[in-house]
This record gives structure tokens, C-alpha cells and sequence, in this order.
């Protein structure tokens, strides 16, 4: 009894070390033994990684910083400290599609929170370019008083980059 007992404990142990689990709000996609990447995302729950693995990303609205930025006005003055934060969100049945048209240094790696944002490099390089071209439009007097107008004009150059994209 004792050793039936032994047997399915370590069993049940080795199963168990054997799973990932994706929590509420993220995604997952299985990397097969043989490294090629299952088109279908997986939902919360624990999944086997026995054989192969499970790569695990966000999959809620994601507020990224842009920071010390130092755009260019129109009049040619240089801004110091310019910073910017952006939110935006992937469809999780897009995550599939996205991991494997773009390469995986699209996405952006969170080491300290150890998460995974689908395409957080792609969008903040588009983000970045989009202020970069908003402050442009303004001479260095006006852009305190336009800051309104700057952050629509970069929501737009942005949306239209991914548009251009087919990302929007």
C-alpha cells in the first residue's frame, strides 16, 4: 500500500512540475518539441509542457512609458525631458498570428515582472516616431499652450502607422 501510495505521488508530482499555468489576463502559445509555434492561442487555465513549452503573454490594455525624449520643434529648438505614456492593447486571437509574422524582438520583455507585451517594441518605436513628428508641427513657444493638440496628433500619426501596418 505504502509503495502504491509512493508511486502515485511521484507521478502526480511530475505531472504537476510538468504544467504552466496562464492566468486571467494573459495568453498562451505551445512551442512544440520541435520549436514550431501552434496557431491557436491558449485560454487561462494549466497546460502540459511535458513535451514542448507554453510562452505566456499579456493580454490586457498595456500603459508603456516613453521617457527623456527630446524631440525637435519646428523652429528648430530642441526639447529636454519630453515624456509621453501610450496604452494600447493586442486581440489575444491575434497573438498567434502576430508571434509568428514578426520576430519575437517585436515584443516587449518585462525581466522584473517576467511578462511578455505582444508587440510592445513595434508600438513604442511607432509611438516614439509619432512624437518625434507631432513637436515638430509646433515652433518651441507653442508647444506648452498645444498640448492637447500634440497628443492627438500623435494618437493620429500612430493610428494611421498601424493602420498602414494592418495592425490598427
Amino acid at each position: 500500500m505504502k509503495k502504491i501510495f509512493y508511486v502515485v505521488f511521484f507521478t502526480l508530482v511530475i505531472l504537476a512540475s510538468g504544467c504552466t499555468q496562464i492566468e486571467t489576463g494573459e495568453i498562451g502559445l505551445r512551442k512544440n518539441w520541435n520549436g514550431t509555434i501552434e496557431d491557436r492561442e491558449l485560454e487561462p487555465g494549466w497546460h502540459q509542457t511535458l513535451i514542448g513549452s507554453v510562452i505566456v503573454f499579456a493580454a490586457k490594455e498595456i500603459l508603456l512609458p516613453e521617457e527623456n525624449l527630446t524631440p525637435q520643434t519646428k523652429d528648430k529648438s530642441v526639447l529636454k525631458d519630453f515624456d509621453i505614456t501610450f496604452t494600447y492593447m493586442v486581440d489575444p486571437k491575434e497573438v498567434s498570428y502576430l508571434y509568428t509574422r514578426y520576430s519575437f524582438t517585436a515584443n516587449l520583455t518585462q525581466e522584473k515582472h517576467n511578462e511578455i507585451f505582444p508587440m510592445g517594441t513595434f508600438v513604442r518605436a511607432i509611438v516614439r516616431a509619432a512624437a518625434y513628428s507631432a513637436v515638430a508641427e509646433f515652433d518651441a513657444l507653442e508647444v506648452n499652450n498645444n498640448r492637447v493638440k500634440i497628443e492627438q496628433r500623435i494618437a493620429e500619426i500612430a493610428n494611421a502607422k498601424l493602420d498602414h501596418e494592418k495592425l490598427g
